[in-house]
């Protein structure tokens, strides 16, 4: 094993860091077990949100293939128009537009509609799978399933389809 000299103020302050680590791994280890706590400790949707919005924050800088604070074109308010109709139609619990996988991959383009509109923020694109979840495994056994992607519109789509399809009042 290789000696490592290291200064005593380093040494404990990493020492108290893995104290303060250990605390929440208890506390996250007790928020699995303990069903009262756990309504209480879920903080992971806030924090994807919270991510997502930090991204956001700095996409339109980025210099991508699409740029992220473009406005929507023609097409695109109509393939999220789509999506939306769809989605208003379903069950809210599993509220879906299927995107085919010749609607994901039309030849002679660089990239679907549906790219696009994930690319800007205004759908999340999900795969369909199939699988089983066996007892007692870790996770479920799964595959793609050829039935293609789903899309579902995100709440910046909406707010990005109503500012687009918003009308000027006429000037009188």
């Amino acid at each position: 094993m290789t000696k490592v000299t290291v200064d005593l103020e380093d040494l404990e302050r990493i020492v108290f860091a893995a104290s303060a680590v250990k605390a929440i791994e208890g506390s996250l280890a007790a928020w699995r077990r303990d069903p009262f706590v756990q309504p209480h400790l879920d903080f992971t949707d806030a924090q994807k949100r919270l991510e997502s919005a930090m991204r956001n924050a700095t996409r339109g800088q980025l210099g991508t293939l699409v740029n992220f604070d473009a406005p929507l074109t023609k097409e695109e308010i109509n393939a999220l128009q789509y999506v939306m109709g769809a989605c208003d139609a379903k069950n809210p619990g599993l509220a879906l537009f299927v995107i085919s996988p010749e609607d994901k991959g039309e030849p002679g383009r660089q990239m679907s509609v549906y790219d696009q509109l994930a690319a800007k923020g205004c759908i999340e694109v999900g795969q369909f799978v199939q699988g089983v979840v066996w007892a007692g495994a870790d996770r479920p056994q799964i595959v793609a399933d050829p039935k293609g992607y789903a899309a579902r519109p995100t709440r910046r789509g909406l707010e990005k389809l109503q500012a687009a399809t918003m009308v000027a009042p006429l000037a009188e």
